[in-house]
């Protein structure tokens, strides 16, 4: 082979080397871009969860059975606060807590609890995750 078929040959595995390693860049990045979406955590819907809910819950919120999702006991306890019209009306995130949601919560009678915070309080109350049960009672 003569110098300038060499230096062309050269050039040419020169040329394929660089081709090969954009492609070997651009899949390292698909991979690592796999990578952080298969770690992000995935959430899952917690609305259908039943758990076990303490006797004093399930009958202020009226279940028949002491079992309901918390979505249902936020419900309750916010249905509750405002057909007693306990809900602040210069501010409707805050609610003024009455002897019931006091003896309930936990809370002193007369202090001003947000919607927010009841699932704070709530979850003493809530004791546990049931398992295998079809669906919630209110």
């Amino acid at each position: 082979m003569s110098a300038p078929q060499t230096e062309n040959s050269y050039e040419a595995i020169q040329q394929k080397l660089t081709t090969i390693s954009k492609e070997l860049s651009d899949i390292v990045k698909d991979l690592k871009s796999l990578e952080k979406s298969s770690k992000t955590r995935k959430r899952t819907n917690t609305s259908n969860i039943i758990y076990d809910i303490s006797p004093e819950l399930a009958k202020f919120i009226g279940a028949e059975q002491e079992r309901s999702s918390r979505q249902k006991v936020l419900q309750k306890i916010s249905e509750y606060v405002r057909t007693n019209g306990l809900q602040k009306s210069t501010d409707k995130r805050k609610f003024s807590v009455d002897a019931s949601l006091s003896k309930l919560l936990g809370v002193k009678k007369g202090d001003d609890l947000t919607f927010l915070a009841i699932n704070k309080h709530v979850s003493p109350l809530i004791l546990g995750q049931v398992k295998d049960v079809p669906e919630a009672t209110p």
